[in-house]
């Protein structure tokens, strides 16, 4: 679509269908009678713009020009300020604005008081420039939130385009309180509405400060990475610290965005009256997607407390014994060497202090984030997926043998439902994900540690169900409830069926034949059930019922065959 727009022949076509418009304007406008003063100029272009917006058709032609052009000069300005644009980020904008838009115009729509046709069309006027000029700003935010998330994906993140971000959020700042200013001091809105635009710019204002925060965050990060390459004693005075305040901040701002929107909806509903209707469940929507987004950020601060915070308690340092065997080896995330300093994980790897707590601080504030949450996987214990290689070696290891957790697995195919549904659209948010198990083996030593306790069950059996449930102690678990034992005779009940099936000649092969004779089955019970009865007499049949039923079971089986031989007969009769 963007292709589209912006391709020579569609701002040909574009320019062509306006130009032709305002020339039909300025026709019509030549033959109305002239007026005994001559116009102005102003007074001449406003005449020939509301000759212009006088049509249905005109009008369209003139604002699809006016977002073709504002479509291009967010193009222009984005590019001055970012550099080359990516598709993902201009998809991500899209599905950004589009609510946005949609979401002021209903809300425009609802707080404007009727007025006269005059100077309705000029308040109206005077609006669309204004949500022209926001969306703009708003674009461009989410633009350079886009560009942000894209280079926390990046190995290495340089200093100058994180300056870069920082200086585009800065303009943003500067010209949202401008375009606010203006509009207040200009006075270009009515009293019912004369709040709206301060509201919005407060809630850019508080936008753009919360993912300037970000941006600050790594600049620090990175800064105190480049000067530890330059330095090894400047990490001493980076503020470990610094990364929780400034976590805190964040929560902060988007609690203070929650409450500004929530004081925002509420001067629309008492100047618009608040109506079960869309627009108001929208509203709700937005309140409720800011909570959300709040309780999260609080969230993030409580695990970055336990986790970041309390590192020295999650990990031992690394002994002088454990430095000086790795002491030819380097960190694996900085690739340096480790004096000193080191700590050591539950699975034996030996991390730099510093490196291990920004890649826990980075996993609790970065939004990037694919597939499971490191964060989380680190609180666990940092490599509980798998035990340590036996003869590791490692001094002060459990005595016990680790079980392989199986609640943190990778997953194969990891989707979110906003990865692929528009972001404006009303739907709750979730992600579900395929995830492929490990393959069980059973070993002698489980078969044996289950046999021991109940030597009454085979080992196919308990091979059986170890293969089903995956687990020693659900095994036992099963037998003790009496599982396996219903198991054994409900087999045993079958193969029974299935012998007597087999060596009860007509029986055995009607059973076999069940697939192929159900339909005919079907028509003998529809037949036996709506056809008039027989006018037997009931004291001829009383005699031999009760004589079979007495007779035992022998009888019984004589008398299923015989029935299954005259149902066959009748079969051959109605077959030609």
């Amino acid at each position: 679509m963007a292709t589209v727009v912006t391709g020579r022949r569609y701002l040909l076509l574009t320019g062509a269908a306006t130009a032709i418009a305002v020339a039909a304007a300025a026709q019509r406008l030549r033959a109305l009678p002239p007026s005994s003063p001559p116009p102005d100029a102003l007074l001449t272009l406003h005449l020939l713009l509301t000759e212009l917006l006088s049509t249905r058709i005109s009008a369209l032609i003139v604002v699809h020009f006016f977002l073709v052009v504002m479509y291009h000069a967010f193009l222009v300005l984005a590019r001055a300020c970012l550099g080359v644009l990516r598709p993902a980020e201009l998809q991500q904008t899209k599905e950004t604005m589009i609510p946005f838009v949609l979401l002021r115009c209903q809300l425009l729509v609802s707080t404007m008081e009727p007025a006269s046709a005059h100077g309705q069309g000029t308040e109206l006027g005077l609006l669309v420039v204004w949500l022209a000029a926001l969306s703009l700003l708003r674009a461009l935010l989410a633009l350079t939130q886009a560009r942000f998330q894209h280079l926390l994906t990046r190995p290495m993140t340089q200093l100058r385009d994180l300056q870069r971000l920082g200086g585009v959020l800065g303009g943003i700042i500067a010209l949202n309180v401008a375009l606010a200013a203006a509009c207040s001091r200009l006075g270009l809105f009515s009293d019912r509405i004369v709040h709206v635009p301060w509201f919005e710019a407060s809630l850019l204002l508080l936008k753009t400060l919360e993912l300037g925060v970000q941006v600050g965050f790594h600049s620090l990060d990175v800064g105190a990475a480049t000067a530890t390459e330059q330095d090894d004693d400047a990490s001493q005075g980076y503020s470990e610290n610094s990364e929780f305040h400034l976590l805190l901040l964040q929560t902060v701002l988007s609690g203070c965005y929650l409450v500004q929107l929530v004081l925002y909806y509420l001067y629309v509903i008492s100047v618009d009256q608040f109506r079960v209707s869309l627009f108001d469940l929208i509203l709700i929507l937005n309140v409720k997607n800011a909570t959300v987004r709040l309780l999260e950020k609080a969230r993030h601060v409580k695990m970055y407390h336990q986790v970041v915070l309390d590192l020295d308690q999650l990990f031992p340092d690394a002994s002088p014994e454990e430095l000086a065997a790795v002491a030819d080896d380097v960190c694996a995330i900085c690739l340096k060497a480790m004096p000193s300093q080191a700590k050591k994980l539950r699975c034996g790897h030996l991390f730099h202090r510093l490196c291990l707590r920004q890649c826990l601080q980075k996993a609790s504030v970065g939004d990037a984030l694919a597939g499971l949450d490191p964060l989380t996987r680190m609180a666990n214990g940092m490599g509980i997926e798998a035990p340590p290689p036996p003869g590791a070696g490692l001094p002060g290891a459990a005595a016990g043998p680790s079980t392989p957790s199986t609640s943190l697995r990778c997953p194969i195919c990891r989707k979110n439902v906003s990865a692929f549904l528009s972001r404006w659209v009303p739907f709750p948010n979730f992600s579900f994900e395929i995830v492929r198990h490990r393959g069980f083996e059973v070993t002698p030593e489980m078969l044996q540690q289950i046999w021991e306790v109940f030597p009454q069950y085979t080992l196919e059996e308990l091979h059986a169900d170890l293969s089903s449930t995956r687990s020693v102690e659900r095994t036992m678990e099963r037998i003790l409830n009496g599982r396996l034992d219903e198991q054994r005779r409900a087999m045993e009940r079958r193969q029974g069926e299935h012998a007597e099936a087999s060596t009860g000649g007509v029986l055995g092969d009607a059973v076999g034949d069940l697939n192929e004779d159900f339909r005919w089955s079907l028509s003998t019970l529809t037949s036996a059930l709506w056809s008039p009865p027989a006018t037997a007499p009931s004291t001829a049949e009383a005699a031999p019922r009760q004589e079979i039923d007495a007779s035992g079971p022998d009888h019984r089986e004589v008398g299923t065959e015989s029935l299954l031989r005259r149902l066959e007969r009748w079969r051959g009769q109605q077959d030609p």
